[in-house]
C-alpha cells in the first residue's frame, strides 16, 4: 500500500504527520520525514507491506497533534 499526503490546513508535504494502517492482523505505523540525512531527501509516499492482509479496514492520519483524520 502506498500512501501519498497532501496538506491543505498543515503543512503540504505533511512533514511530521504519522499515518496508521489497521488490517484485520496488525497495525503498522509511519512518519512523515523530510529527508534522513545530510543532503537526502525521501519520496514524498510511504509504503506499507501489508504481509498476509488482504484489506485495509482504516488508515489513520494525525497531521498535527489537534488534528486527527480516518479513512475508512
Amino acid at each position: 500500500l502506498v500512501v501519498r499526503l497532501v496538506g491543505t490546513k498543515t503543512n503540504r508535504d505533511a512533514i511530521g504527520a504519522r499515518v496508521e494502517v489497521v488490517t484485520d492482523q496488525r497495525r503498522y505505523f509511519q512518519w512523515m520525514v523530510a529527508g534522513s540525512g545530510y543532503m537526502a531527501s525521501n519520496q514524498p509516499m510511504l509504503h506499507f507491506g501489508l504481509g498476509a492482509a488482504e484489506s485495509v479496514d482504516r488508515i489513520e492520519v494525525q497531521w498535527t497533534p489537534d488534528v486527527k483524520q480516518t479513512f475508512e
